[in-house]
């Protein structure tokens, strides 16, 4: 059985982005996201979890158990993030800092070189998740996108770049403080 504490980061948050309490619809919607993904390690990566869950002896109520338990956890995260925020500033903010991170890791993950190519990735990952705040959270991408491309083409290469060094910054610094936690 798959045990929830040792999975990496980067498989919570594909489990968390695409997951659903039925694992059939996990797979698939993982092998959607993995199809259009623009970078090799991330269809790699989102291959092997979708190979890892096929091979798998857990039963499907084990499953939905540990959808519900990593929902729990980037949830917490998330509330964390927020009330962060609430003490910094003093005031709620409606662009929770999760959501900036998450459209930088999406644009990371699948971004290409020319911005419609990009934007018809993101649209049919849009469909493969189904939480609801995720989609919306895409779907504002590609709308930022498109308005962009639209009125400050320059632009777009910049803010790819930007969330791809972002991608670089974060897997780089969860991997020094596991380093550092397993030395």
């Amino acid at each position: 059985m798959i045990n929830f504490n040792a999975l990496p980061e980067t498989q919570k948050l594909a489990l968390f982005a695409f997951g659903e309490p039925d694992r059939i619809g996990t797979e698939s919607n993982l092998l959607i996201a993995a199809a259009m993904a623009d970078k090799p390690h991330i269809s790699s990566l989102l291959s092997v979890l979708v190979d890892l869950l096929e091979s798998d002896e857990m039963t499907d109520d084990d499953f939905t158990q540990l959808y519900w338990n990593i929902r729990s956890e980037i949830n917490a995260r998330m509330s964390r993030y927020e009330e962060a925020h609430l003490k910094i500033t003093g005031e709620l903010c409606e662009e929770y800092a999760w959501k900036g991170m998450a459209k930088l890791r999406f644009l990371g993950y699948f971004g290409h070189e020319q911005a419609k190519f990009t934007m018809k990735r993101l649209a049919f990952v849009e469909r493969a998740m189904p939480d609801p705040e995720l989609q919306r959270v895409v779907h504002e991408l590609v709308s930022e996108i498109g308005i962009m491309i639209v009125f400050n083409p320059e632009d777009y290469p910049r803010v790819l770049r930007k969330s791809r060094r972002f991608l670089e910054y974060a897997d780089g610094e969860k991997a020094e403080a596991k380093a550092k936690a397993n030395a």
